[in-house]
């Protein structure tokens, strides 16, 4: 059920510092850390341009930490991670990660974090892929929105919320 992230989410979620570097006053703030922490449901997902079937992203949870970005399975045991810095960059963050944990340990992505419509979207490109400039997926790219949650009914609300669009 996971395999499609096997090594695709091990180059994004994990353990990590995080290093801010902006121009102005503003750019700083709308990169910060601070702004992503929480615990996430993915309710949607892409790569390579095409949709990936729901029922592989249902049951991933996402957390997201000052030092740190973590994806689990269902029974809370850590599937995928990685350290990362941020940067800004023109409409959202631009963000660096390294894998932290097998499989593909010690691999580097570059992508986009970003809030856009209440969900926070992160986009980056797969080993031999082009870090990507916006929220749309291309060849050797991955893409994922993801619903900040506190509780199991806002994990259901999130659900019901993308099934309605």
């Amino acid at each position: 059920m996971f395999r499609i992230f096997g090594f695709t989410l091990a180059a994004v979620l994990a353990t990590a510092a995080i290093t801010v570097a902006a121009d102005t006053p503003s750019e700083k703030k709308a990169c910060e850390s601070e702004k992503f922490i929480g615990t996430y449901r993915i309710v949607s997902g892409e790569k390579d341009g095409e949709a990936i079937p729901k029922e592989r992203l249902r049951e991933i949870k996402v957390v997201i930490r000052k030092e740190a970005i973590l994806t689990y399975d269902r029974e809370d045991n850590v599937l995928y991670a990685a350290s990362y810095t941020l940067t800004p960059a023109e409409k959202a963050c631009h963000i660096a990660m390294k894998s932290t944990r097998p499989p593909g340990e010690g691999v580097s992505a570059s992508g986009l974090l970003g809030e856009v419509e209440g969900r926070v979207k992160l986009i980056y490109a797969l080993p031999d892929g082009e870090a990507p400039r916006e929220f749309k997926t291309g060849r050797n790219q991955m893409l994922f929105v993801m619903q900040k949650t506190e509780s199991d009914t806002d994990i259901e609300e999130a659900e019901t919320a993308e099934k309605a669009k």
